[in-house]
């Protein structure tokens, strides 16, 4: 007897919408592959998906070590890494804006390079991870025009602030937005690598 293997996710669906699929195609069992079977997405943990599954004739069975290996995992915790040295460039930028001593105004000037390249880097590594192949050249072109293009429009506000107060509160000014921005979608919980940790 042969048997079809099916692969779905789950991201943009509602429960109802992945069962629907499911019984469309004929599924009889569902394997959830996924590290920790549980969601914020209402219907998605674990006990919730098996239960709507009998309830449509799906057997349900969760094997994690089908799902994404270790190092997989570990790729999808660069969205809240990212986040934190976000928040960190932006403490150091304000305590930069702040500092009138010249060695720590260069020390801060240092771990602020550090935390910059580091956001950028994860920022460019979280887009290509939660992008399909076939779409990866084209989302990593959009990403790099609204990245590379932002950063003259800011640069233009950020000397309209210098040139109106000072340099030093124009810098004030980026970090507690870069600060309010970071700790925005840390306090609600975003996850900005979900689609990496695998559905």
């Amino acid at each position: 007897m042969t048997r079809t293997l099916f692969t779905i996710g789950y991201e943009g669906k509602t429960v109802e919408e992945l069962l629907d699929q499911l019984n469309a195609s004929g599924v009889k069992l569902l394997i959830d592959v996924r590290a920790v079977a549980a969601s914020r997405r209402p219907g998605f943990s674990k006990t919730a998906l098996a239960g709507a599954l009998r309830e449509r004739g799906i057997d349900y069975l969760h094997l994690r070590p089908l799902g994404t290996p270790k190092a997989g995992r570990e790729a999808a915790r660069k969205g809240r890494i990212a986040l934190l040295l976000q928040l960190a460039f932006a403490c150091l930028l304000l305590g930069f804006a702040l500092s009138r001593s010249l060695p720590l105004s260069l020390a801060i000037a240092f771990f602020a390079g550090i935390c910059i390249v580091g956001v950028i880097a994860l920022y460019s590594s979280l887009v290509q991870l939660t992008t399909s192949d076939q779409m990866r050249g084209r989302v990593m072109s959009i990403f790099m025009l609204a990245f590379r293009g932002g950063m003259p429009l800011g640069n233009l506000i950020a000397g309209f602030v210098a040139e109106k107060w000072s340099i030093s509160t124009a810098l004030a000014v980026n970090g507690v937005i870069l600060a309010m921005v970071a700790l925005w979608f840390i306090v609600r919980g975003t996850k900005l690598d979900e689609a990496v940790e695998g559905v």
